[in-house]
């Protein structure tokens, strides 16, 4: 059956029991939060901080407020470091610098960068962004060489916050309450029960009340809520309705002509199917008009316009929607829309 609209935030129809915080990891408000703690714990030793030229705002806020000197990476066209390329402009890379590498949408290989420098020797510490690669965080079968990984759990199930961090070194422990959770919470609820009736602003508003105050929150934790939906989340359910969707919607996009501008391989799980498309704000806008909500990453800020790889995703970037709230008939929905859009 059509969904009546495709996505937008995660919403709920009934909340679970109370649940401990998740077991061997750091528990603290968001991803952004995390990032902010793991560079706070390490601060007294550390000279920079390098990023990749395509990345979310916040990321640079979290740095910012750390008070850490912060540097851009260049990637490559498979959205990785060009690990030669860096280490031969920034020859000696300090061991003491933070080298931050992001999993765009659960699909870059994390692992074959680190595998590389430390080829070339660079002995950093790596922090692995996995905010947008819930799975392959938790995923234990492989042997993870990040110093540090990070997720946030509300990008891929319906949990109002929480960010998790993996790390055999010492973080700091928070327990004061987050401030943001309980709008989201309140909105996601309302959504869940919306009818026809139901004036779509009055969940909005609170959605938009909590992402203001996420900033409020870097030396907050987890709620109660958050971790007791990830406890009874069915997350193997989730990430076999996200593969099925992006395989299938993969296969109609091409045959359009249209290639993902990363593909979903093996054991990896996307957040979205990420293509680029010349006219992307046109088609966007499209999409909406049929109800279908599709995120660009990432807009940019002034401070951010000399990014190289940020310029250009955030002109021709589209996020297209494959999560565990919808079916093929909904990827076919989108794919029309698409069609009648660049074919007409």
């Amino acid at each position: 059956m059509r969904s009546r609209v495709i996505g937008g935030e995660f919403d709920l129809r009934t909340m679970p029991e109370q649940a401990h915080r998740p077991q061997g990891y750091y528990c603290y408000s968001s991803g952004r939060a995390a990032l902010y703690q793991i560079l706070m714990s390490i601060k007294l030793t550390t000279f920079k901080v390098w990023l990749p030229d395509w990345l979310c705002e916040s990321m640079i806020d979290a740095v910012k407020r750390t008070g850490l000197e912060y540097r851009f990476y260049e990637l490559g066209p498979d959205l990785r470091m060009d690990v030669g390329r860096f280490v031969e402009k920034n020859r000696p890379v300090s061991e003491n610098d933070v080298i931050v590498l992001v999993n765009y949408f659960g699909l870059v290989d994390v692992e074959k960068t680190i595998a590389e420098l430390h080829a070339l020797r660079v002995e950093s510490v790596i922090v692995e962004d996995d905010v947008q690669a819930l799975f392959a965080f938790l995923d234990d079968s492989v042997r993870h060489t990040a110093d540090y990984r990070f997720t946030s759990l509300r990008k891929t199930i319906a949990a109002p916050d929480g960010g998790l961090v993996s790390t055999s070194r010492q973080m700091p422990l928070v327990k004061k309450e987050n401030s943001f959770s309980p709008y989201k919470l309140k909105g996601a609820l309302i959504k869940g029960a919306a009818d026809e009736t139901t004036d779509d602003a009055e969940y909005l508003d609170l959605f938009e009340r909590g992402e203001e105050l996420i900033e409020n929150n870097y030396e907050s934790a987890i709620s109660g809520e958050a971790s007791a939906i990830f406890a009874v989340t069915d997350l193997a359910d989730v990430a076999d309705k996200r593969r099925k969707n992006a395989h299938y919607l993969t296969l109609r996009l091409e045959e359009m002509g249209i290639e993902p501008l990363l593909k979903c391989s093996g054991n990896q799980v996307p957040l979205f199917v990420p293509i680029m498309i010349d006219n992307r704000d046109a088609v966007r806008k499209e999409l909406r008009r049929n109800g279908i909500f599709c995120p660009v990453h990432w807009p940019l800020r002034k401070d951010m316009e000399g990014l190289t790889m940020g310029r250009r995703m955030a002109e021709k970037e589209l996020s297209l929607v494959i999560d565990q709230r919808y079916n093929q008939e909904d990827m076919d929905s989108i794919v029309q829309v698409l069609k009648d859009t660049l074919w007409k």
